[in-house]
């Protein structure tokens, strides 16, 4: 499946487990990998690129609960009523069955995060209202062996 994977991390080069995860990627035919850490966003530019993939992740280390402001940022400014087409209460957007995984890191062991459904439960509902189909997030937690990053590069390859 043809994937774009989108990481959201305001200093990229200090990222040990976002890099852990990504340089096992990098290397899969299939898949494209967009970094955003500024603000400062070519929207038209984003819009056509999400539109050449079948499957879109979103990655990024969890800053308390959440993405990134640089992701959060993103979010607002590309996928708008306008590209996504989903005007009160239509559902025709142009994402309809295009895959949507959430990706992300965190500092803290896997027993700081005993409700997962919280991190997640906001993406899903995003996929779901653009019409996408929602696959299971896949998180490295804090002290977890970084070896982990083949299982990501798996789900990846197909």
């Amino acid at each position: 499946m043809k994937t774009l994977v989108i990481v959201f991390h305001p200093d990229p080069k200090r990222s040990h487990r976002n890099s852990a995860l990504l340089d096992h990627i990098n290397k899969l035919s299939n898949t494209t990998i967009r970094t955003i850490s500024s603000f400062d966003i070519d929207v038209k530019m984003e819009q056509e690129l999400i539109l050449c993939f079948e499957r879109i992740i979103f990655q990024f280390p969890l800053f308390w609960y959440s993405v990134p402001a640089c992701g959060k940022s993103y979010i607002d400014q590309v996928f708008t009523n306008e590209f996504s087409k989903c005007g009160l209460g239509e559902r025709t957007t142009v994402l309809k069955g295009k895959h949507m995984k959430m990706v992300y890191t965190t500092g803290g062991p896997k027993s700081f995060y005993t409700q997962p459904m919280i991190v997640t439960q906001s993406w899903q509902m995003f996929a779901e209202y653009l019409g996408m189909i929602w696959e299971d997030p896949f998180v490295l937690y804090g002290g977890q062996d970084e070896n982990l990053a083949d299982q990501y590069s798996e789900q990846l390859a197909t």
